[in-house]
């Protein structure tokens, strides 16, 4: 015999919003605590649908102050309809060719830096012979650094406004001190470093 179900509360609005800027669960997780932070508010965030169903109490809070705490969490959000759902899709698949062709350049500007790598295997380890001169890796790995890569700054720098850090912190610290250090090597030609 199956148990009776609760009667919904009636005394509650429900809304979904489309979400933007989210690149990992943790991201995910960190709207939904704030979204349920607010007086009356129940809400679920889907990562991979990058939707957030809330469920409000309509006289504690409205539609807009939602929106306005997801973005003060570092992230984008509108209400989520039939009709935007078209328009939605329309821009994750420029989205996705936009990313593609970028892929496309960074491993074009990647594979001489990942190619001279072979050279290393059998060397003496403590020969530091480059292939390709240390002036024109810099050249090849800067833009892939901060063009292509700007994407983890600006996940970083959100996530830290939001009050949390993420992977894109920890990538954009992480690559961007490997940049600097071989920077300064390159310039200052300090050969005996690695880059």
């Amino acid at each position: 015999m199956n148990a009776p179900q609760a009667p919904a509360d009636s005394s509650r609005d429900t809304v979904e919003l489309a979400l933007g800027g989210m690149t990992c669960a943790a991201c995910a997780a960190r709207i939904e605590k704030q979204l349920n932070k607010l007086p009356g508010v129940e809400a679920a965030v889907n990562f991979a649908a990058e939707r957030a169903h809330v469920r409000y109490a309509p006289g504690t809070v409205d539609v807009d102050r939602l929106i306005a705490t997801v973005v003060k969490t570092g992230f984008t959000a509108d209400v989520s309809t039939t009709d935007t759902r078209a328009g939605e899709t329309a821009k994750k698949l420029a989205l996705y060719h936009e990313e593609l062709h970028r892929f496309w350049i960074a491993a074009a500007l990647t594979l001489p830096l990942v190619a001279q790598m072979a050279f290393m295997f059998g060397a003496d380890a403590d020969a530091h012979t480059d292939v390709i001169p240390r002036w024109l890796q810099l050249l090849l790995a800067t833009p892939v650094q901060f063009w292509i890569g700007w994407r983890f700054y600006v996940g970083g720098a959100n996530a830290i406004r939001g009050g949390a850090g993420n992977m894109d912190v920890l990538v954009a610290l992480g690559t961007s001190m490997a940049w600097a250090y071989s920077f300064v090597v390159t310039v200052w030609d300090l050969h005996h470093q690695h880059v």
